[in-house]
């Protein structure tokens, strides 16, 4: 299991339960560009590490939203972001949160990301490596 504090503990710890946005087809007019935020994506390393113990993490942006769900067998919790972008930096705010990570309403912090093909790599502020990849 990873150790951070704050807000960082929530980018390097949830994990993606067995709920799941619905799929988008590259065919279809309404799927994301494949350069987009917006969408699903599975964490597969936090500074070069898997996850351990069974955690899933998933983090999905939306429109205004930016979510994190941490499952371990079955068991979730969720931490809700309001987020604004610029350029390749995103800059994000706790609305709500139901996890016991040390995280308030209210905390914020400052990521820039970038996107190869289906592959998401986000930095934190304090220099954390978020690698993961596109659901669906």
């Amino acid at each position: 299991m990873f150790m951070f504090n704050r807000i960082h503990l929530c980018f390097a710890m949830l994990v993606v339960s067995l709920v799941a946005l619905p799929a988008c087809h590259h065919d279809s007019p309404t799927a994301p560009a494949t350069s987009t935020l917006i969408g699903s994506w599975s964490v597969k390393t936090v500074d070069g590490q898997e996850s351990q113990s069974g955690n899933k993490l998933t983090i999905i942006f939306d429109a205004n939203r930016f979510i994190q769900r941490l499952s371990n067998g079955g068991v979730f919790c969720e931490t809700v972001f309001s987020y604004s972008k610029n350029g390749n930096r995103v800059d994000v705010r706790v609305q709500s949160n139901d996890c016991d990570n040390g995280i308030q309403i209210g905390d914020t912090d400052s990521m820039t990301y970038s996107i190869d093909g289906t592959t998401l790599t986000l930095i934190t502020s304090d220099k954390t490596i978020i690698v993961a990849t596109r659901v669906g």
